[in-house]
């Protein structure tokens, strides 16, 4: 029998708020390979104050898995899609994941932040019904909100977007 090397590619599983700890243990229990990090986080009550497990990445959950069973881990409720980036799933490299690894041992605080970019950078659309969009990024605000100039019109777009789909147009 031929000893086959199997390709296993960490991809970011998306989920419903709240559903990524189930979901999780689904997957273990089905004998797949996840990468799930959670942190503890005090919260408080009128009554009282607990501390409880917080997943550092809320809504991902990921996968190690080959790409021609990317479809076997679906029926979990509340598990959505594999993160895309235009077309394409989202593939993280080896280094990423050991990366995200190490933040889940850590006792230190964690915030994210994603991509920021600075007022006036050129900024393109990855994907969406804005794919391809390009401009000169104004304000940069919080809530996913991206104000873009479009040169040709002398006018501004505000575009309610994830940040994940924005890149900077290098020159």
């Amino acid at each position: 029998m031929k000893n086959i090397t199997r390709n296993k590619k960490w991809h970011v599983l998306i989920t419903k708020s709240r559903f990524e700890k189930k979901i999780a243990n689904e997957l273990e229990k089905n004998g797949f390979e996840i990468c799930f990090p959670i942190r503890k986080e005090l919260r408080f009550w009128s009554d009282r104050k607990k501390w409880i497990d917080v997943p550092i990445f809320k809504s991902y959950i990921f996968i190690n898995i080959e790409t021609h069973n990317k479809h076997k881990v679906f029926g979990p409720v509340g598990l959505l899609k594999y993160l895309a980036i235009g077309k394409e799933t989202a593939i993280l490299k080896p280094n990423d994941i050991e990366n995200i690894k190490l933040l889940n041992e850590s006792s230190e605080p964690i915030e994210l932040s994603y991509k920021d970019y600075e007022k006036g950078e050129k900024v393109q659309i990855l994907s969406g019904n804005f794919r391809g969009l390009q401009g000169e990024l104004i304000e940069n605000g919080r809530k996913n909100r991206i104000k873009i100039r479009i040169e040709g019109l002398d006018c501004y777009a505000n575009i309610f977007i994830e940040k994940s789909v924005v890149t900077r147009i290098l020159s």
